[in-house]
């Protein structure tokens, strides 16, 4: 179920990258080589988009990933405090689509498409992101391209998931804003991408917002004025109630964007360290 219509901007780039597959027949010969950065740069943004997601690669890595897993959770230990505070931070995080403890990470990394494709059905969340990651790989962008993959991250963040719209933010800035010429567009679509940002934001989501959002505005020199601020505000707010139109449909009750306390006190001792 895809939540909303993709931007014109994107529509046009799918077709591009059609158009010139169509002429040079052979995938690796066309889009993947004329544009390797974008997808590259997409792939390699959504493994790093997070320092609470483990940057593991699938299938060839998967018993790589099982021995990593103790270490990946360890270097957050020192922050969680007690066990049940522990547990709660876990919790809320994994509810949103962010999973500190990686123990079953090689397992989702196991899984084939058709069981993802399955797991996904049931509302499973990581699947949702494990299939969505699974079309971007290079064997699989062929076929399904940016839309599969975008259509499960919506998905995902109906259900819940804040990573699944950081995501999202990654994927429109490589694809849409990274490969915009035009200065007015370019801010355009940089305010599309902020407002995914702060919709993530507005689900409680501040650790990837605190860490990605000033990393975008100072790489590519970006500085809102007052209306455009409130133009990143309205998108953001409009997004937010999209999908809260979506999980009305689903009859699944409102969001829940409250914060306990441990996941206060475990984000402010993780960022104090850096």
């Amino acid at each position: 179920m895809q939540i909303r219509s993709f931007k014109e901007n994107i529509t046009i780039v799918l077709l591009v990258a059609s158009l010139i597959y169509i002429a040079c027949v052979v995938f690796e010969k066309s889009y993947l080589v004329s544009q390797p950065q974008n997808l590259n740069a997409v792939k390699t943004d959504l493994l790093s988009n997070s320092e609470l997601k483990p940057s593991v690669e699938k299938k060839a890595n998967q018993e790589n990933a099982k021995s990593a897993a103790p270490d990946a959770s360890k270097k957050f230990d020192k922050f969680l405090g007690s066990p049940a505070e522990a547990a709660e931070v876990k919790s809320w995080y994994a509810k949103r689509g962010k999973f500190i403890s990686v123990e079953s990470d090689a397992e989702y990394l196991s899984y084939s498409q058709e069981t993802l494709e399955k797991l996904a059905a049931t509302d499973d969340i990581r699947a949702m992101q494990r299939l969505a990651e699974l079309y971007l790989d290079r064997d699989h962008f062929e076929q399904y391209g940016f839309d599969a993959a975008k259509k499960q991250y919506w998905r995902a963040a109906t259900y819940g998931s804040t990573e699944a719209l950081i995501n999202l933010a990654v994927i429109e800035k490589n694809t849409v804003y990274g490969l915009e010429k035009n200065d007015a567009a370019k801010k355009s679509d940089a305010i599309e991408v902020l407002a995914i940002y702060k919709a993530a934001e507005l689900r409680g989501d501040i650790w990837s917002t605190d860490n990605q959002v000033p990393i975008f505005k100072e790489m590519e020199h970006i500085t809102l004025s007052e209306v455009e601020q409130v133009a990143v505000d309205r998108r953001a707010q409009q997004i937010y109630d999209d999908l809260q139109r979506q999980r009305d449909l689903l009859d699944l009750g409102g969001f829940d964007n409250s914060m306990p306390e441990s996941v206060k006190k475990f984000f402010d001792k993780v960022k104090m360290s850096k």
